[in-house]
């Protein structure tokens, strides 16, 4: 089994409010987000609207829609927006198609508010995701477990979009954390075995950003 390296925990200072899950997709949204200007829709901002500060910081005008109510955001469906073709120059979608039973409907619409080449910035799960200290439960409100590379880009390009960038999210120091800090928020016990048996060469980031332009 491969050592792993010494000193390699992210250094995350991350405010009491937000679970490092948040935390660590904020850095690469930061990290690889393009600047530039004009409207941004947050499609799926959430209650808490994490990525406003970030797109503004990019240089773009911040709109969010959600099923929830929240202190900025606007309650939609982005399966039926209001907004007419093209309207924007770049999407964020965070961790939402995995709540979606039709994710072609939504991906459609989206591709209709986006104007010609245009922006999309994507985060989803990896399926295959490997879990270093406890196995979590599963989540009441994924209709999919998530989607591997192969499957979001056969997805995407039948839509006509082009890949930019596509990376993992969530390395293995990374999830050592998210595992420990979930286990510590849920009373669960540490899997000693799966942390003994852990293969880094094997891990499955639990993360994909992906950058995509509309033809």
């Amino acid at each position: 089994m491969k050592k792993l390296p010494r000193n390699s925990l992210p250094r995350l200072t991350v405010h009491s409010n937000i679970w490092i899950g948040d935390a660590v997709r904020m850095r690469y949204i930061i990290a690889n987000m393009p600047h530039g200007h004009g409207a941004c829709l947050d499609a799926g901002c959430g209650v808490n609207c994490l990525y406003k500060e970030i797109v503004e910081k990019k240089g773009y005008e911040w709109t969010g829609v959600d099923l929830l109510t929240s202190e900025h955001g606007t309650i939609q469906d982005v399966n039926a927006t209001m907004w007419k073709d093209g309207y924007f120059q770049i999407l964020l979608c965070v961790d939402v198609l995995e709540h979606i039973k039709d994710y072609w409907k939504a991906l459609l619409e989206l591709r209709r508010i986006l104007c010609k080449h245009g922006v999309l910035v994507l985060h989803v799960p990896n399926p295959a995701q490997t879990h270093l200290l406890v196995e979590p439960e599963k989540q009441s409100d994924h209709v999919w477990e998530g989607f591997r590379p192969r499957q979001l880009s056969e997805i995407l390009t039948k839509l006509d979009f082009n890949n930019v960038k596509m990376i993992s999210t969530f390395n293995w120091n990374e999830a050592f954390v998210w595992d420990f800090m979930y286990a510590k928020a849920r009373g669960l016990p540490i899997d000693i075995d799966k942390l003994i048996n852990f293969n880094i060469e094997s891990f499955v980031p639990y993360g994909i950003l992906s950058i995509w332009r509309k033809q």
